[in-house]
């Protein structure tokens, strides 16, 4: 069976638009979050072919997923007002919230009151036959080991009575999208607004107006991309990088085909300690094997990175507690 993820994810913009042209939107640093139309509403969630089969708290299915195949307990107001019979993706996002703060109320079991300033902030119509259809979804890893499901028939079968908008441009499923949504109350749903670009200059612009006004970048989308769950050039990324160096402190425990070695550079910047990934199988050597489980705090000493050594490093932003966000090794700082 083929591999794919849940939903469709982004390469990272290296200066060529999709063929055809392309789309451009504010890239919404929120929650990923794949509403299926309704169909689940009140199953188990072990009965759900896509559902992570890690943990089986979340317990009732409300009709909204993350990329990981778990459940987001939203409030039954909140949900009543999607549409139902039309699977859609986007991003989760409360108002005057951090990230951090909207992962916090998306993820509890029990929902509070904070849902009523959660927006469901739509940019697609989800393709129900590549969504459904048989295959292997990768979830992410857990314990160091891959979390996948694999979903046969059943998965179509759930989804049978779910509009089709297979093989269908995006130029087009962004016009239905916008006609479909005008229904819906503006504080519990809306379109993410795309605007069309023809060049590079076109998309550095619009990032660059983002960036001034402290968002985390863009989004490209092809014109006559489908709705595919995995990372192809159809849907590319381009976000503002910051550099800086740290000090290192250890290391961690690599896991999966890097189990023995160092799975991640500890640093020390300030008063902030944190991991850095992006190593090459070569800078990942060391003296000793690993022995730890993979993540943790390992005794074994680095063959190219001695305690004490500043090394440059690249991060997206910082998170409320000053953290470096998606920190990577910048071996061009050496």
């Amino acid at each position: 069976m083929s591999k794919r993820e849940l939903v469709p994810l982004a390469k990272t913009f290296r200066g060529t638009l999709p063929l055809g042209g392309a789309y451009v939107s504010e890239k919404i640093d929120g929650m990923r979050c794949i509403w299926d139309g309704g169909v689940t509403i009140g199953m188990a969630k072990r009965g759900v072919p896509w559902a992570s089969k890690v943990t089986l708290v979340d317990g009732v299915c409300t009709g909204l997923w993350s990329r990981l195949g778990n459940v987001i307990h939203a409030p039954d107001w909140w949900v009543e007002q999607l549409p139902r019979g039309v699977m859609l993706d986007g991003e989760l996002m409360g108002e005057e919230m951090s990230h951090q703060e909207t992962m916090s109320v998306c993820k509890r079991h029990v929902p509070d009151s904070r849902w009523q300033k959660v927006a469901f902030h739509v940019f697609d119509l989800v393709d129900k036959t590549a969504f459904g259809g048989r295959g292997v979804i990768r979830l992410g890893r857990y314990a160091g080991e891959a979390n996948e499901v694999i979903v046969g028939s059943e998965g179509s079968a759930l989804l049978r009575g779910v509009a089709y908008y297979s093989n269908i441009d995006y130029a087009v499923r962004y016009d239905k999208l916008c006609a479909l949504m005008a229904g819906v109350a503006y504080t519990v749903g809306r379109v993410v607004q795309q605007v069309q670009v023809k060049d590079r200059g076109e998309v550095e612009e619009a990032a660059s107006a983002v960036w001034n006004d402290g968002g985390e970048g863009v989004i490209i989308r092809g014109r006559y991309g489908k709705w595919v769950p995995l990372r192809r050039q159809t849907l590319q990324k381009l976000k503002e990088v910051n550099d800086s160096e740290g000090v290192v402190t250890g290391y961690t425990a690599g896991d999966g085909r890097h189990e023995g070695r160092i799975g991640a550079l500890v640093l020390q910047w300030g008063d902030v300690v944190f991991e850095v990934a992006g190593l090459t199988d070569a800078e990942r050597e060391v003296v000793t094997p690993c022995v730890e489980r993979p993540g943790q705090l390992t005794n074994s000493n680095s063959v190219h990175f001695g305690v004490g050594r500043v090394v440059g490093f690249k991060y997206r932003g910082l998170s409320d507690g000053g953290v470096p966000i998606e920190a990577r090794y910048d071996r061009s700082r050496l």
